[in-house]
């Protein structure tokens, strides 16, 4: 079976006529698109006050997390999305499913908030979860994937 995110297709096209408008802003921070099923990411080295200017009217939210924008449905969340899949295993397997979130910027906060575990992959910048992961060389969800792995074995 798979899951989506529930978006609404109307809004997702609105998002998508963005991209061509966002594209034709020059300004030196800007870096690029990160794609997404149903966000939409632009990386920029800082805040770009034309983006800010074009989106200031749009029906999508608009984040700026530090190092890039995320512009999306307003209904549809990290947390909603969380909910959403707990809802569907839940109704699948006929029990409740346990969630663990890592997130590492304010737009993983609600996502972390409706977990049942939430782990900070940025303890220095989300101080309210039940862990976080140190600094290390690897992703902080590949940390958190081996240590799960161990804990199972153990």
């Amino acid at each position: 079976d798979e899951i989506g995110a529930g978006h609404d297709p109307a809004n997702m096209r609105k998002l998508m006529l963005l991209k061509p408008k966002l594209r034709s802003i020059n300004h030196e921070n800007k870096i690029g698109f990160e794609p997404k099923e149903t966000i939409l990411t632009l990386h920029c080295k800082d805040r770009v006050p034309e983006v800010e200017e074009l989106l200031k009217n749009s029906d999508h939210y608009i984040y700026w997390n530090n190092e890039a924008y995320d512009m999306g449905d307003p209904n549809i969340t990290k947390g909603t999305g969380l909910e959403r899949i707990k809802s569907y295993l839940e109704e699948k397997f006929g029990k409740p499913i346990k969630s663990i979130a890592i997130g590492d910027r304010p737009n993983d906060v609600e996502m972390l908030e409706k977990s049942d575990i939430s782990v900070s992959a940025d303890s220095s910048y989300l101080k309210d979860t039940q862990y976080y992961v140190d600094e290390a060389e690897d992703l902080p969800g590949v940390i958190l994937a081996e240590k799960l792995l161990e804990l199972y074995r153990e």
